[in-house]
């Protein structure tokens, strides 16, 4: 049987290679944006010419040889009172206005909160509250690299 031994690899120099090359993908980021500005503000002018063209004619959408262009509506809405928000959808039955999400942090904070019974675990610690119902969890460890 021949000796398989894992090869010597130096970590220092695997570390330095890593952060040369996530310096290198940021100045490439920075360098494409930068290359990319005058396209994207060009594509913004005549945006907004061939939009007043729309409203000038009334239109919805006007076709060319070289392609169509229209009107859609990008629609945004923010909470500007949480509370007041979450009192309207109470007091009028209509949860389906709203979109609830796991607030992780406070998730974690809960389910190492000792259980008020006192009870103990397997391993002799107290037990906790865990996973609250109808949630999943999953951890995944990853390495991450700081420049020195």
């Amino acid at each position: 049987m021949a000796d398989e031994t894992k090869p010597t690899i130096d970590l220092n120099k695997m570390v330095a290679l890593y952060v040369k090359f996530r310096d290198a993908k940021k100045a490439t980021e920075e360098r494409h944006k930068s290359e990319l500005l005058p396209f994207v503000q060009g594509m913004e002018k005549i945006e907004a010419y061939l939009l007043a063209h729309l409203h000038d004619t009334k239109a919805e959408s006007s076709r060319t040889e070289a392609g169509t262009f229209f009107k859609k509506e990008n629609v945004s809405i923010t909470v500007a009172n949480r509370e007041t928000y979450l009192t309207f959808i109470k007091e009028n039955d209509l949860w389906d206005l709203a979109d609830v999400r796991v607030a992780k942090t406070n998730v974690q904070k809960y389910m190492e909160t000792p259980d008020p019974s006192g009870e103990l675990g397997a391993d002799g610690k107290p037990k906790q509250l865990g996973l609250p119902p109808g949630l999943n969890y999953r951890a995944e460890v990853e390495v991450q690299v700081r420049r020195s």
